[in-house]
C-alpha cells in the first residue's frame, strides 16, 4: 500500500512540474505511464507508440511520446510530436515550452523566443516560461524586461529557488549587485540550496562582503559535504578561507582557452563515392560527477537516411574531467535495427574499477577486474586528447575504453603540414598518423590519418580511417555556436 501511495505521489510530482500529464481518457495509458515513470524509456515509447496507432489525435499521449524522445536524444521525433500536439491543442503551453528549449538548442533564439510568447499567449502564468524567457533575454542584454518576468514568476510563488535565481542573475548581469545579493538572501532563507549559496557567495565577495561570503562558504560546506568546492586554506595556518569564486566554467576557460566550448562540429563521412551520413561532434559545458568539474562533450552518427542498409542514430555522452585526463563517466543511446538500447560505463576511483550497465537486449551489469589507467578516456572524449598533442606537437599512447575492457591509441606527430581544401578554402593542417588496437564505433579499426588545424585550437578538420573493409573519410562542412 505505501508502494502504491509513494507511485501516486511521483505521479502527482510529475504531473504539476509537466514533465507526464496523466489526464486522459484512456485507460490503456496507465501502464505506459507505470512504464515512463519506472525509467525504462524504451519498453514506454513503445507502448506510447502503440497508443498512437489507436488514439493519433490524443495530444495527451503525442506530449509524453515527445517528452521520451527526447530523454533518448531523439530531438527530431521529439519535435514532430510537440508540434503534432500544438496542432491537435492550441491551448497547450508546454509542448511550445518544449519547443522553445529544442529551438535554442539548435542557437534559433528568434524561433526559442517566439515559441515562449506563444506558451505565455495560452498561460500567462506559466512558471517554467516566464524563467525560461528572463533567462533568454538577460543572455541577450535586455534586462529590464527580462527582470520583469522573474518577477513576474516570483509573484506565483514566492518560495520558487529557481524563479529567485533567475531574478538575482538577471540583476547580476545589469550590475545591481546590492538587489541581486538581496534576492538572494530571501532564498536563502527560505531554503539554503546549493546554488544560491554558491551565487551568494561570489556576489557578496564582488561587494567587498568578504564576512558573508565565508558564512555561505560555511554554510555551503556544512550542507553539501559532498559537493563542496570550497576548501579552507592552510597557507596562513589559520581557519580563513581563500576560496576561487570563479565558476566552474571559467575555471576551465582559464587553463584551456583554445578548447572552444558550446560549439558544435558537423562531419560528413564517406565510403568512396557514398555519403554514408554526419558525424556531430559538440563541446558543451562544465558540470560535476562526483564533484568533480567536467567537460560534456556529445558524439553522434546519424546515416544517410537513403541508403537503406545503413541504419545508425548514436549518441555518446562523455564526461570528461577539467585537466582533459580522463573520462569520469560515460553514456551511449544506440538506435539500430535491434531497437533501442543505452549502456553507461562509470569510472570508481575508490575501487579502480570499470562499472558497465547495459540496459537493451540483455540487461547487465559489469564490473571490469583490471585497474582503471589514470588517463582511461572513451572513444568520444579521445578525439580531446587528440587534440592536445597535436596542440604541444607531441605523440602519445592514449588508454581508451571499449566494450571489453581498454584498448589502445597511438598518435603519431610527425611534424609533416600540408595544405588542404576544406569548404572551398584552402587551409594549413597537420597531418598525423596513428593506430588503435580494437574495433571503435561504426568498425573503426586499425590505421588512421588526420589533419589539425594550425592554429592554437586544432581542430580535427579531416579524417580518413581505416574500416572492416576499405576506409572512411570525413571532412568539417562547418562550426556551429550553440
Amino acid at each position: 500500500m505505501s508502494n502504491q501511495l509513494t507511485q501516486i505521489g511521483v505521479i502527482i510530482l510529475l504531473t504539476i512540474s509537466g514533465i507526464i500529464n496523466p489526464f486522459s481518457t484512456d485507460v490503456e495509458r496507465t501502464g505506459a505511464e507505470a512504464v515512463f515513470l519506472h525509467g525504462d524509456y524504451k519498453s514506454a515509447l513503445q507502448q506510447y507508440s502503440n497508443l498512437l496507432k489507436i488514439y493519433p489525435n490524443d495530444s495527451v499521449i503525442n506530449y509524453n511520446a515527445g517528452l521520451l524522445y527526447l530523454l533518448i536524444g531523439d530531438t527530431l521525433s521529439a519535435e514532430l510530436n510537440f508540434i503534432s500536439v500544438c496542432e491537435k491543442d492550441p491551448e497547450d503551453a508546454w509542448s511550445h515550452y518544449r519547443l522553445a528549449e529544442l529551438t535554442l538548442s539548435r542557437g534559433d533564439t528568434v524561433s526559442a523566443l517566439s515559441f515562449l510568447n506563444n506558451a505565455l499567449e495560452r498561460d500567462r502564468d506559466h512558471t517554467p516560461t516566464l524563467i525560461y524567457l528572463a533567462q533568454v533575454l538577460s543572455l541577450r542584454g535586455e534586462t529590464e524586461t527580462a527582470i520583469s518576468f522573474a518577477k513576474k514568476a516570483l509573484t506565483k510563488n514566492e518560495m520558487h529557488s529557481p524563479a529567485r535565481l533567475t531574478l538575482a542573475q538577471c540583476y547580476y548581469r545589469a550590475g545591481q549587485l546590492i538587489k541581486a545579493l538581496a534576492e538572494i538572501e530571501k532564498g536563502i532563507n527560505i531554503f539554503p540550496q546549493d546554488d544560491l549559496l554558491e551565487s551568494g557567495s561570489r556576489i557578496a565577495l564582488a561587494l567587498g562582503d568578504t564576512s558573508r561570503a565565508s558564512l555561505y562558504l560555511e554554510l555551503y560546506e556544512k550542507l553539501f559535504p559532498s559537493r563542496a568546492i570550497f576548501r579552507k586554506s592552510n597557507q596562513t595556518g589559520d581557519a580563513s578561507f581563500n576560496p576561487d569564486f570563479r565558476t566552474d566554467s571559467e575555471k576551465v576557460d582559464s587553463l584551456y582557452p583554445w578548447l572552444s566550448r558550446n560549439v558544435r562540429y558537423v562531419y560528413k563521412a564517406t565510403w568512396g563515392p557514398f555519403t554514408l551520413g554526419q558525424l556531430i561532434v559538440e563541446i558543451g559545458d562544465t558540470t560535476r560527477i562526483n564533484g568533480e568539474i567536467c567537460i560534456v562533450i556529445v558524439y553522434r552518427i546519424i546515416s544517410n537516411p537513403f541508403i537503406p542498409i545503413i541504419r545508425i542514430n548514436n549518441k555518446y555522452t562523455s564526461y570528461l574531467t577539467s585537466d582533459l585526463k580522463q573520462t569520469l563517466f560515460f553514456e551511449a543511446m544506440i538506435r539500430d535495427h535491434r531497437g533501442i538500447w543505452e549502456y553507461t560505463c562509470e569510472m570508481d576511483r575508490e575501487t579502480g574499477k570499470l562499472i558497465q550497465r547495459t540496459v537493451g537486449e540483455n540487461n547487465r551489469i559489469e564490473v571490469f577486474p583490471q585497474n582503471i589507467p589514470v588517463d582511461l578516456v572513451d572513444g568520444t572524449s579521445l578525439l580531446i586528447r587528440a587534440r592536445t598533442l597535436v596542440r604541444d606537437q607531441q605523440s602519445g599512447r592514449i588508454a581508451v575504453f571499449i566494450n571489453e575492457g581498454t584498448g589502445w591509441t597511438n598518435i603519431n606527430f610527425n611534424n609533416r603540414c600540408e595544405t588542404i581544401n576544406i569548404c572551398g578554402d584552402e587551409i594549413k593542417a597537420w597531418k598525423i598518423t596513428g593506430s588503435s588496437n580494437y574495433v571503435g564505433v561504426a568498425g573503426l579499426t586499425g590505421r588512421f590519418t588526420g589533419w589539425f588545424s594550425t592554429d592554437g585550437e586544432a581542430i580535427p578538420l579531416k579524417a580518413k580511417q581505416k574500416i572492416l573493409i576499405g576506409s572512411i573519410k570525413q571532412t568539417l562542412e562547418r562550426i556551429e555556436e550553440f
